[in-house]
């Protein structure tokens, strides 16, 4: 076998490379109301799935992802789960909890079109949601209201938006 000559390089882009999963199980969690129902008090898997209407397998399996990211942990009592300290940042009131939505709604599926509007030179947003970011937030047709200014400040790159410059 060769040996890498940058490991921490292949480490990196593993990284970047496996970013969208994180965001996809946050977001997931945020959308469900997996950590909401957890704030209150410990709970098990098959109190969580009966609170969000989760199938109680598919639900194990996001707790386990969401444990691995550090935003629940087992508590001490009997296969019972309780969230952490990062956990609450995605609580509602919080910025990220909002922040989360706003991606999950709006932000994810225009991502995944980069290719195609790096390719073409038109933004990829008013393809999939049939009017540019502006005036589908105007419109009020998705969650979009307070704070969406600090969450898509940095997500305009390559045009996305159909917009050359952001001012906030």
């Amino acid at each position: 076998m060769i040996e890498p000559e940058n490991p921490t390089g292949h480490h990196t882009i593993s990284a970047w490379l496996e970013g969208y999963c994180h965001t996809q199980i946050v977001c997931t969690a945020v959308q469900l109301g997996v950590l909401e129902n957890l704030a209150v008090a410990p709970k098990c898997i098959e109190e969580i799935a009966e609170m969000t209407e989760c199938d109680t397998d598919a639900l194990q399996r996001l707790i386990y992802a969401l444990e691995s990211l550090g935003l629940v942990e087992r508590s001490d009592q009997d296969r019972r789960f309780v969230i952490t300290t990062m956990g609450r940042l995605l609580l509602p009131g919080e910025q990220s909890h909002e922040s989360a939505l706003l991606i999950a709604d709006l932000y994810y599926t225009t991502w995944a079109k980069l290719s195609e509007s790096v390719r073409t030179g038109q933004p990829a947003f008013p393809m999939i949601n049939g009017l540019n970011f502006w005036d589908h937030l105007q419109a009020g047709t998705r969650r979009a209201q307070g704070g969406h200014k600090r969450a898509v400040c940095c997500r305009f790159v390559a045009g996305l938006s159909g917009t050359k410059t952001v001012s906030l």
